[in-house]
């Protein structure tokens, strides 16, 4: 690596704040079927001359749009990936959240305590915040995320509970095959999951939705053949994480399976580490590996624990109660 290299690292916060802008003034959305010059675009999105000038070679530069033989921009196939409101537009809004959060990152490096407060308490300080961070969650297990239709103990006619579910980024394709699916939520977004995932014409299949904290005692019942419990230890200390997991075996019956996904700590490139670093950064979990995840599992009373096969940087362990 050359300095010119260094300094695109030092400067890799450009491109985000790019995009993220992009986003939140519309530019992506205006360009979507109507290509423009930069005065144009500028006029129909009451926006300054110069700046928007700039812009559009910058997105140009991105891959993300470029000019016509008039010289009106439009936008290429990955600048459509970012309008609409329900795209990657609303994971860039969510990483430009979280780029606030990692300017903190030398005070967790000193401190070793997180910059952002618990999900517990942003539900009830930030809850606009938090809806859009499960939003774009939805959005990224169906653009990235792991094919769980596939695995015996979640398919089709398997009674799924769907521990901390969200806004049913996996119970909708998995009910979708044919899964009747329980999520298991905390309060506030147990009432939103109901809200997004109404289906009057019944297209989704059987999901319902439960108010539930799985890190409390409790029974919701031992009517499920399988538990599921999808991108949600990286977010716990080990302790919480062995609590979490034995909430879920308490609620089922003996013979009841696991599968537990999380993205692997040892996910090849930057994935791994920088995945372990953020989630210190955020909170009081880490990335983990599969033994790491394994142990957590049997620590928590599951038995016959195993990883399940699945290409990095996904992680999948399977259990017994």
């Amino acid at each position: 690596m050359d300095h010119f290299g260094v300094i695109d690292l030092m400067t890799g916060y450009q491109p985000a704040a790019v995009v993220a802008s992009g986003v939140r003034l519309g530019v992506f959305d205006a360009l979507r079927s109507d290509p423009a010059t930069p005065a144009e675009l500028a006029a129909r999105l009451g926006l300054a001359g110069a700046p928007v000038a700039a812009l559009l070679p910058a997105l140009e530069r991105l891959g993300l749009a470029g000019p016509g033989p008039d010289g009106r921009f439009g936008l290429t196939e990955a600048g459509g990936w970012l309008t609409g409101d329900d795209g990657l537009a609303l994971v860039s809004l969510k990483e430009a959240f979280f780029a606030t959060v990692w300017s903190g990152l030398d005070t967790t490096l000193r401190t070793g305590a997180p910059v952002l407060r618990g999900w517990r308490e942003r539900l009830a300080s930030d809850p606009d915040q938090c809806l859009l961070f499960l939003r774009a969650l939805r959005v990224l297990a169906r653009l990235t995320g792991p094919d769980l239709t596939g695995l015996p103990a979640l398919g089709a006619g398997r009674r799924v509970l769907d521990v901390g579910g969200g806004l049913g980024s996996y119970a909708v394709p998995l009910a979708a095959a044919g899964a009747d699916v329980t999520i298991a939520e905390l309060s506030p977004v147990a009432a939103w999951a109901r809200h997004e995932l109404a289906d009057p014409a019944g297209l989704l299949g059987t999901v319902t939705v439960i108010e539930d904290d799985v890190l409390m005692e409790g029974r919701v019942g031992e009517d499920f053949d399988a538990v599921l419990v999808s991108h949600v230890l990286h977010d716990l200390a080990d302790s919480d994480a062995v609590r979490l997991l034995a909430g879920a075996r308490s609620r089922v019956a003996p013979g009841t399976d696991l599968v537990v996904f999380e993205l692997a700590g040892d996910a090849p490139g930057t994935i791994g580490p920088f995945f372990d670093l953020m989630m210190q950064v955020e909170g009081p979990g880490r990335a983990r590996r599969a033994p790491e995840v394994i142990d957590l599992v049997a620590s928590a009373g599951w038995g016959r624990v195993a990883e399940l096969p699945a290409a990095r940087p996904h992680l999948l362990v399977g259990a017994v109660a």
